[in-house]
């Protein structure tokens, strides 16, 4: 993964998070970092940040709360979409922190290790065999939050955010989810 991605990555976990009141300085850096990338990585933040933009901060708050929060097929928590609420997502959890720690990183307090911008977060910075087991774990599940999300909420500005964490991340949603998995979405 080269640097490029790395900042992409990082950029569009900032973005995924809950808007805070500081949202739209974070997004002026956003679209500084816009300007160092290809156009085809720059287009799909620019398009949601003039989204964002145009709906304002009250408006744009609304809009992860009714997708990812309200819509549990889009929930932002990897492991949920595998295990729901089997004892087993305790002992996923546990095993994405240890991962973290492994990697060199402490996991953030408050947050769980699932949650996707901070798995963004630690693909942007992690070694590779780090980011291959976290994929081999949850690459299916990040697919199929990007499949629901293009299914459920097709006008979503959201939807732009996934199509460069799936193409740098090299993941295919025909290889990593079932279509029997897609038709239930």
């Amino acid at each position: 993964m080269n640097d490029s991605d790395r900042q992409l990555l990082l950029a569009v976990s900032g973005l995924l998070h809950y808007p805070e009141d500081d949202f739209f300085v974070q997004a002026r850096s956003v679209e500084e970092l816009c300007d160092l990338l290809s156009v085809v990585r720059a287009c799909p933040l620019r398009e949601f940040i003039r989204s964002a933009r145009s709906k304002g901060l009250s408006r744009l708050r609304e809009e992860p709360v009714a997708i990812f929060d309200m819509d549990s097929k889009c929930s932002l928590s990897l492991a949920w979409h595998r295990y729901g609420d089997d004892p087993r997502l305790g002992r996923a959890l546990a095993g994405l922190n240890e991962l973290y720690r492994d990697a060199g990183f402490e996991p953030v307090q408050g947050l769980l290790p699932d949650y996707l911008p901070l798995v963004l977060e630690f693909f942007s910075a992690a070694p590779d065999w780090a980011r291959v087991v976290l994929l081999d774990g949850f690459g299916k599940e990040l697919i199929g939050v990007y499949a629901a999300l293009e299914a459920r909420h097709p006008d979503s500005s959201y939807v732009s955010l996934f199509r460069p964490i799936v193409a740098v991340l090299g993941l295919v949603p025909d290889q990593c989810l079932p279509a029997k998995r897609l038709e239930q979405v």
